[in-house]
């Protein structure tokens, strides 16, 4: 338990989402355009969009490169069409099957004392997924 404790410590940011229970809409349209501005001045250029369902203040999320450095990864995550394998507290991992026509998705738990104590579950149930598709599996957790 306390090496769990001292890991979880280590997470400064954890501790901020548990005592602040949603990010307030007010003031994001005003860092949207800031971060454009900075962005558009750096020679940055947007090259995906999308909503996300709990995005404060309903804006959307949106990808920036330099000219020709685009991530075509990004945006056949965001379009669902490839496989997810994500780590990480909340991280959503997604196997498509049937060439898409099926999508099967496993989350990780959002706390970080949950994650850490449940890590090597979740990674048997993505070993699982991944197999249960004919796909290599990836090494064993320690």
């Amino acid at each position: 338990m306390q090496k769990r404790d001292e890991a979880y410590a280590s997470f400064e940011g954890a501790k901020l989402k548990e005592e602040e229970t949603f990010l307030a809409a007010g003031g994001v349209g005003e860092m949207l355009a800031y971060a454009r501005k900075a962005l558009y001045a750096a020679g940055y250029m947007p090259y995906y969009l999308y909503r996300q369902k709990y995005m404060a203040g309903n804006f959307e999320n949106t990808g920036w490169c330099r000219a020709g450095k685009a991530c075509v990864y990004n945006v056949d995550v965001m379009e669902e069409t490839c496989d997810n394998l994500a780590c990480g507290a909340n991280a959503v991992t997604k196997k498509l099957f049937a060439g898409g026509a099926r999508i099967e998705r496993l989350g990780a738990p959002k706390d970080i004392p949950t994650y850490i104590a449940k890590a090597g579950e979740v990674a048997e149930k993505k070993r699982a997924l991944f197999l249960a598709a004919g796909q290599p599996a990836f090494p064993p957790v320690p």
